[in-house]
């Protein structure tokens, strides 16, 4: 993989999570709509509207929703960057792996920001995750055969194994841990494997913690208070990225 495609690659890919982040925004605000009062979905949401919300809402967008934009997308990419990259014994991740890194970033974008917005993570991100996994099975036989059987294993494995557990995780916790959180994670799982997600997850809660403790001395949110996991999600997934877990 040559520098120059890492570095066309990258700049393609900045310009995605720019788009995805400002769509998801408007996508964001018509979900939020949309919604009753215990999250359930009351209309429908179409392509059509959020495309229009995303076109009137350049103007009324505030400064921090700019930044969020522009964080996401430069936290986005420099981690593809960083997995892009030759690690220290010069070796680096097949094609295809780069493509299946930009992609969870932008379907981990689109959820953190939603879920940051309407505390709610939409059916069609996880389901996105797990057709495009299937998606990838057919170039992964043609191009990494000689690993094919463990990427498969390891696919399925992280399937089930993070449902399973973190479906646990949210009984025990009587829906603090929400099953938006469970599915998305879990077809992260499914398009990586059980290490990607455990990382995740564990890097995504000591955030959430140190977030939360912050909020709570300022008064701006108390104990009771839920803490949209989405955005966490995002951000343990680009830590575990630079950290080669995946």
């Amino acid at each position: 993989m040559s520098r120059i495609f890492i570095y066309i690659f990258s700049a393609a890919c900045f310009l995605v999570f720019l788009l995805t982040s400002y769509i998801s925004l408007a996508w964001a605000q018509v979900r939020k709509a949309g919604l009753a009062a215990d999250g359930e979905e009351k209309v429908k949401i179409k392509i059509k509207p959020v495309l229009q919300c995303a076109v009137s809402q350049r103007k009324t967008l505030k400064i921090v929703d700019w930044l969020t934009i522009l964080i996401s997308a430069i936290a986005a990419t420099a981690a593809l960057v960083a997995a892009l990259l030759p690690n220290e014994n010069g070796l680096q991740i097949h094609v295809i792996f780069s493509f299946k890194i930009a992609i969870s970033l932008i379907l981990l974008l689109s959820a953190g920001i939603v879920d940051a917005k309407t505390h709610t993570i939409p059916n069609l991100l996880p389901a996105a995750f797990l057709i495009v996994r299937i998606i990838f099975i057919p170039f992964e036989y043609i191009f990494q055969r000689e690993n094919f059987k463990t990427l498969i294993i390891s696919s399925l494995a992280g399937l089930a194994a993070t449902f399973i557990i973190l479906y646990l995780v949210h009984r025990l916790t009587k829906s603090g841990f929400g099953m938006g959180d469970v599915k998305i994670l879990s077809a992260l799982g499914f398009m990586f494997s059980i290490s990607c997600t455990l990382s995740t997850v564990l890097f995504g809660m000591i955030l959430t913690a140190v977030i939360g403790i912050v909020l709570i001395i300022m008064k701006k949110k108390t104990r009771k208070d839920a803490v949209p996991f989405g955005p966490f999600i995002f951000i343990g997934f680009i830590i575990s990225v630079i950290l080669g877990v995946y």
